[in-house]
């Protein structure tokens, strides 16, 4: 039962859109570089124990915020697909270079959100 209340405040986030920059982001994606900081941070914690398991009440906002980072990507590559554009972004890391890229990004910029945060990724990527 104690897993499915943590639940809840997840599926809430999920729930409550925004409006970002002029264009309208749902999910995560206006959470505080702060909040992300600290979900990552859990997470390294828990599998630095030697955890390998990832259990909802351990690690899941961590793996929910690099979810939607990828979630980002994605959508990405399918816009640059669809305007004959690269749309490979993302395809030379794994989760783990994505979750040091983003605490290393939001510890410089921690007064932005990780929709910024993943936006940064892609202009960074296609460098």
């Amino acid at each position: 039962m104690k897993r499915y209340l943590l639940l809840v405040p997840l599926l809430v986030e999920l729930s409550t859109p925004s409006v970002a920059q002029g264009y309208f982001v749902k999910g995560f994606g206006p959470d505080s570089c702060g909040e992300v900081i600290a979900a990552l941070q859990a997470r390294e914690q828990y599998f630095n124990q030697g955890n390998e398991s990832t259990p909802l009440d351990k690690v899941s906002g961590g793996e929910i915020v690099l979810a939607w980072v990828l979630g980002y990507l994605s959508g990405s590559n399918y816009e640059r697909w669809s305007s004959n554009r690269y749309n490979r972004l993302g395809e030379d890391f794994d989760k783990e270079s994505l979750a040091l890229w983003l605490i290393n990004w939001c510890t410089q910029n921690p007064l932005r959100a990780i929709d910024d945060a993943a936006e940064a990724l892609v202009r960074e990527i296609d460098k």
